[in-house]
């Protein structure tokens, strides 16, 4: 872990340069320059205030996680046992657990363990459950919440009473890009699912939609997906 001290002032140097560099004044100005540059000193709290330092607790993991685990690892896959509902029914058969289980590995939860409040909310959240996730920041509130939202389309697509038909070979009217004439075009008509919203996400900052979209992405449409 870097030193906070020496974090802040680098931070303080880095934006002490881009404003010499965006707002620089000939030498004609020089005074002024001088009395823009003081702002940046120790005793002025104009552009600068001391740092505010919290400490956050280390949330509880569980030993659970989803890509490669090695033999000198304590980790685990998920199994039956971490899905139960209150009256200790299984919530996934094994074809579930199984594709679940390999797609969060490909993108969307790899290189950590889970935390025990985010196998809460997976559990919750596949009994039925009306969820929400508090926690602070670096807490895995991402994981928190997608997860259920992918184990559960996972969850109806392989369903023994209703599972999914396979998907129909691409047609070229669906290549749209390819025609002179712009018209609508039905670009999911392969598809054979049945149709319905299934979940709907909000996002607060733009910042929270370009990172998540990016791991998003890398699961559902990279080779390995």
């Amino acid at each position: 872990m870097r030193n906070p001290e020496s974090t802040i002032q680098s931070i303080k140097d880095s934006y002490r340069l881009y404003y010499k560099t965006a707002f620089h004044l000939n030498s004609r100005h020089k005074n002024v320059q001088k009395k823009q540059l003081e702002l940046f000193e120790e005793d002025n709290l104009v552009v600068t205030r001391p740092p505010e330092i919290e400490l956050i607790p280390e949330y509880q993991k569980t030993n659970i996680r989803f890509d490669i685990i090695s033999e000198n690892e304590n980790s685990r896959q998920l199994n039956h046992n971490d899905l139960l509902n209150d009256d200790g029914q299984r919530l996934l058969n094994d074809d579930q657990l199984k594709v679940i289980t390999k797609f969060f590995g490909i993108g969307l939860v790899k290189g950590f363990e889970i935390y025990n409040h985010q196998l809460k909310m997976l559990r919750s959240a596949l009994s039925g459950k009306h969820s929400i996730v508090t926690s602070g920041t670096g807490s895995g509130k991402t994981e928190s919440f997608l997860m259920p939202i992918f184990a559960q389309i996972f969850k109806e697509m392989h369903s023994p009473l209703h599972k999914w038909k396979p998907i129909k070979p691409n047609v070229k009217k669906e290549n749209y890009w390819n025609k002179e004439n712009i018209e609508h075009v039905n670009y999911r008509i392969n598809e054979s699912r049945p149709s319905a919203i299934r979940a709907m996400v909000i996002y607060p900052m733009n910042a929270l939609v370009e990172d998540q979209m990016h791991r998003m992405r890398k699961a559902l449409c990279s080779e390995d997906a």
